[in-house]
């Protein structure tokens, strides 16, 4: 779920000299609560289109959004970079009957490279910074958007699936050290069971991000897996 910015919260910032091997045009930060919609899928952010010509009327345009579905449409009314992404939001698994009572969490507040990423029930009171992410709008893939996220509660470490081993099923994820290679990079897609749920496909190896063994628990193990229609696989 996303949350609405809060004073003192990081402005967006272009992204330079990401390495992508030329699959993607990097643009500017975001972050998210995931729901895709109509056209694609993830995040909350703000969109900002520049100042209208002296002749035309001075409304400016901006519009802030609150879903991923509506992030989507904002991108699809503009262009990569009219949006302007401020948000700090948690990722949501949709849980069994789409309860999304868990969320994305940086283990035990880690702030190490490798710091596990597992889920864990949602909190709104004491420090959530390990729960909450900033969007980076990497361009597309397909047609897809393309992000990284940002951990909030440490400096410049981004989701990672890992590739300390040959990549496949069950293939662990964890914070690193934002370098934005493919295993940093996510493409949001429409999930099956829709509703605005995403599918986040990592760019590497174009698997989805998954909840091991569908354990809709503290502590549950979050990986890699070939993208399939369950739950455990949509995000909000």
């Amino acid at each position: 779920m996303l949350e609405s910015l809060r004073p003192g919260d990081r402005p967006a910032s272009r992204l330079t000299g990401v390495d992508t091997e030329g699959l993607v045009n990097v643009n500017r930060k975001g972050s998210l609560k995931l729901a895709a919609g109509a056209v694609a899928a993830l995040l909350v952010a703000s969109l900002a289109v520049a100042t209208p010509a002296a002749a035309a009327p001075s409304a400016e345009k901006v519009t802030h959004v609150s879903s991923l579905a509506d992030y989507m449409r904002a991108r699809a009314a503009g262009t990569a970079a009219d949006v302007v992404t401020l948000v700090y939001g948690s990722v949501h698994s949709r849980g069994p009957n789409g309860q999304e009572s868990h969320v994305l969490d940086v283990k035990n507040w880690g702030t190490a490279d490798r710091s596990v990423v597992h889920l864990w029930e949602y909190r709104t009171s004491g420090n959530v910074d390990n729960q909450r992410w900033d969007l980076l709008d990497a361009g597309t893939s397909g047609g897809d958007p393309l992000v990284a996220l940002s951990d909030r509660n440490s400096t410049n470490k981004c989701l990672d699936e890992s590739r300390d081993h040959q990549a496949g099923n069950g293939t662990a994820v964890y914070i690193y050290e934002c370098h934005f290679a493919a295993n940093q990079l996510w493409r949001l897609q429409p999930h099956p069971l829709g509703g605005g749920y995403v599918w986040i496909r990592n760019l590497y190896d174009g698997r989805c991000l998954d909840v091991r063994q569908y354990n809709y628990t503290n502590g549950a193990t979050i990986q890699v897996w070939d993208c399939h229609g369950n739950w455990n696989q949509a995000w909000a």
